[in-house]
């Protein structure tokens, strides 16, 4: 059981069913500030950025955690042990009913990793022709 003071405050809502929302925001940094990279970045290509790997308790607006990451950690493998430590941080009747996310989320490593502890999970996948196929 989490037992930070927060989460204390929050003990109700973690009893009722509950989605976690992860995802992935690239924050763009304008001179020189610590940990910022070069990496994926649509909006600014060339840019340094940061990486907001955040963990939301879903229609609530409620952020459970955030993990800021230099910019070239953008993709989802750099989220997975801190989305495994917050998990392993909630006993078992307070964890989410699953954990939600976009394709990026969809990896056989991701899924194997929360399928190791149990934890249901509805991520977007990519329509390949062997997915079409089955």
């Amino acid at each position: 059981m989490v037992t930070d003071t927060f989460t204390i405050q929050l003990f109700p809502l973690l009893k009722t069913p509950w989605i976690l929302d992860a995802d992935i925001t690239v924050k763009p940094l304008y001179g020189h500030q610590e940990g910022a990279k070069i990496g994926y970045n649509p909006q600014k290509p060339g840019r340094p950025s940061h990486t907001y790997h955040t963990y939301m308790m879903a229609n609530t607006r409620l952020v459970l955690e955030v993990e800021v990451q230099s910019g070239n950690q953008a993709h989802s493998n750099h989220s997975l042990p801190g989305l495994m430590s917050l998990l392993k941080r909630f006993s078992v009747d307070e964890r989410p009913e699953f954990v939600r996310g976009d394709i990026g989320y969809g990896t056989d490593k991701f899924m194997k990793e929360l399928e190791s502890i149990n934890q249901p999970y509805l991520f977007k996948l990519k329509r390949s022709k062997t997915l079409k196929s089955l």
